[in-house]
């Protein structure tokens, strides 16, 4: 009996969206359709089930049923012909690979991710009964819990108890979590410190003195030095730190805030940072000094299973209380990596005791360095007359005949030795396209108003081609010369460069630095007698340089020719959306160029595990066996080989029964020379049922023929 009272059509199946998925979400939508939609209508009769399942799967899967066979007559008929076609679209060790990488969510419940591995190894095609130790190894690598991982480590369990041991956890630990509720609210910290800070713009101060440190003639020039801290500022205004313990600690206090005030409205700060690989959400304070974490929330995100507690000499107690009784209980402290959206950084976090229902405090020197809180210094000018205040639109305006353009070293010319003896090289001319020359004119035009390049007009040996590149803003070009040419008529000088180490001990206790602008090696002049050599070529005329060029980098052609430090990242940024090894090839070559690029960029992709799942693998046709003949001589195999160091070749027979070979030499390929031999064999060993040779031009021949 059928009911179609307020009957409802069942969705359609899109058969086109994720071939990768499309058998198993096939199956869902089968199953669903079958135990869900035709029970909810009563729908009993076998020929209005099967009609109501055309007519609901939609008309391009309709199409796919109709080109296959043995569809049957029923329901099950349609829904295993489908099954069995969408599965051949399956990649196994694309769905083994996928179910191995499932790992557990953070919040994610034991049944929930078993739920989560059942419905992916269904399409793993695994062995019988092996599906179950598939689940036990996942619970092992990517389960959150370190308990269960030890215990299935420990003892040989199957996966109901398994799941038996992994539920109990977890709903011990919630327990755990609503029976503990302790709150805290402003802490001070006493923790270790070394002997020097840092200040905002990342110069070392000295603890003693509060200046900057290292101190010119060592130590015993420090304004502190053999002074007694007095807990504030010393004799001479100096501020002293406590020299004479020999515990190196100091105080700083920090606040939590109080969570959801009533009344106000929740709009503090909250930002969410990855802890030892644990989305977790924090508030960074600006007026913070430590980074806490009450012990509820150290449990909740299962830290507990991560990290390894350490012991603290961290002192807490209510800011503004003296009192040691007031002191808040401190559990230890922890190290973890912690990531923001931008960066990362290992920090300790101070655990405190119970549930603050407050989330984790993050300080401001940690919030600072993982770029949650920006610290703007503004820019001001002081003005050198008496009680007088100046900004810098008052200096730009006031120096503006000394701040246009790009500026030139007076004084000094640069000479860049042209060896004279070596000939000039007019290279040719590399022709622009229509669609940069205009932006060429333009670019040209500006360094000749800059007075970087001038125009040539009389006769020169040396000719460079340019090479234009757009740039990060497609209106804009960047225009260079190809000096490779006119760089081997400059002599090298070898010296030796500056270290870092050097540049360091050079500019220690440095105050003032100055940014150098990115076009100042056109700040330097060239001699009259080195223009000539940076002459190029234009689609408007030659001009040449009057300014030091660029350093450039080194080009092979028009495209990049790349460190050795740099091949690795090369590849794999052209292989990101892993289109292939084809597509990777294609992007490098259209950009960069290297010594090995193409086997090196086939090594890194045979290595892709994702590449190789989505690839069409190209089975080779199987081997024939060839039916042994009936006698010797029956069938027999003709064929040349050669030619040998005489110029001749073997006519070669070869009998497939017997295994036997007989060999003739002639002088040509052509039919005039090897009919006599067909003959002269034929008639020795009699003339085989069938002969099999490669049909060439020889046994293609009218005369071979006849």
């Amino acid at each position: 009996m059928a009911s179609n009272i307020g009957y409802k059509q069942f969705p359609e199946f899109d058969v086109r969206n994720d071939p990768e998925t499309v058998y198993a979400r096939f199956a869902k939508y089968a199953k669903r359709f079958k135990n869900n939609h035709l029970k909810a209508y009563n729908i009993t009769d076998e020929d209005q089930q099967r009609s109501l399942f055309l007519d609901s799967i939609g008309e391009a899967t309709l199409d796919i049923l109709e080109q296959l066979d043995n569809t049957g007559t029923d329901l099950d008929g349609a829904i295993t012909a489908l099954r069995n076609k969408f599965k051949e679209s399956q990649n196994r060790l694309f769905n083994i690979h996928k179910f191995r990488s499932t790992k557990q969510g953070n919040d994610e419940t034991w049944d929930s991710f078993i739920a989560k591995l059942r419905a992916e190894g269904e399409h793993c095609d695994f062995p019988a009964g092996w599906l179950d130790t598939e689940i036990l190894m996942a619970m092992i690598e990517n389960g959150k819990s370190k308990k269960v991982r030890r215990k299935l480590l420990q003892d040989q369990l199957t996966l109901a108890e398994a799941l038996k041991y992994a539920r109990g956890l977890e709903s011990a630990d919630q327990h755990a979590i609503k029976v503990e509720n302790q709150t805290t609210t402003e802490v001070t910290v006493k923790q270790e410190i070394n002997k020097t800070a840092v200040d905002q713009n990342g110069a070392k101060l000295c603890f003693n003195c509060g200046k900057h440190w290292p101190h010119q003639g060592g130590q015993r020039k420090c304004p502190a030095f053999g002074k007694q801290c007095t807990r504030g500022v010393a004799q001479g205004g100096e501020k002293l730190t406590d020299t004479s313990s020999d515990s190196s600690v100091e105080e700083s206090t920090c606040s939590l805030q109080e969570v959801n005030p009533v009344g106000q409205s929740d709009n503090r700060p909250l930002k969410t940072v990855l802890i030892s690989g644990v989305d977790i959400m924090v508030l960074p304070d600006s007026s913070a000094t430590v980074n806490a974490m009450d012990e509820a929330t150290f449990k909740k995100y299962g830290l507990d299973e991560r990290v390894k507690i350490k012991k603290s000499r961290c002192q807490m107690k209510p800011y503004g209380v003296a009192a040691e009784a007031n002191a808040l209980p401190v559990l230890g402290c922890f190290d973890a990596l912690t990531e923001s959206k931008t960066k990362m950084k290992v920090i300790t976090w101070q655990l405190i005791k119970g549930d603050t229902h407050t989330e984790p405090l993050l300080g401001y020197e940690d919030a600072r360095d993982l770029g949650m809180i920006l610290v703007t210094n503004s820019i001001a000018v002081e003005s050198n007359q008496p009680g007088g205040t100046g900004n810098l639109n008052e200096v730009l305006e006031k120096y503006k005949d000394r701040l246009q353009g790009i500026g030139k070293l007076k004084g000094i010319q640069v000479d860049l030795n042209v060896d004279p003896d070596f000939k000039p090289v007019a290279q040719a001319t590399r022709r622009q396209p229509f669609s940069v020359r205009q932006k060429m004119e333009e670019e040209i035009q500006h360094l000749i108003d800059q007075d970087i390049i001038e125009k040539v007009n009389e006769p020169t040996g040396w000719v460079s081609p340019p090479v234009v590149t757009p740039k990060k803003d497609q209106s804009q070009i960047r225009l260079n010369v190809d000096m490779h040419v006119a760089n081997q008529a400059i002599p090298r000088r070898y010296t030796q460069h500056p270290t870092i180490d050097d540049m360091v001990n050079e500019l220690s206790g440095s105050t003032v630095f100055s940014h150098l602008p990115e076009q100042g090696y056109h700040q330097l002049e060239l001699k009259e007698s080195s223009l000539n050599v940076t002459i190029f070529s234009t689609h408007i005329g030659l001009y040449r340089y009057k300014r030091l060029n660029y350093d450039g980098i080194v080009l092979r052609g028009d495209r990049i020719f790349v460190p050795e430090k740099l091949r690795h990242r090369m590849v794999e940024i052209a292989h990101e959306g892993h289109q292939g090894q084809v597509r990777t090839k294609q992007l490098l070559r259209a950009h960069v160029w290297f010594p090995g690029m193409d086997s090196q960029c086939e090594k890194f992709v045979s290595m892709c595990i994702a590449c190789q799942s989505n690839t069409s693998q190209t089975h080779r046709e199987p081997l024939k066996m060839t039916d042994l003949p009936e006698g010797p001589w029956d069938k027999v195999s003709v064929d040349f080989w050669g030619p040998m160091a005489s110029g001749d070749l073997a006519l070669v027979f070869y009998c497939q029964y017997a295994r036997y070979p007989v060999v003739e030499f002639v002088g040509s390929t052509n039919e005039k020379a090897t009919i006599p031999i067909f003959r002269r064999v034929f008639d020795t060993y009699g003339v085989p049922k069938e002969i099999k040779s490669d049909n060439g031009p020889t046994f293609n021949s009218h005369k071979f023929e006849e």
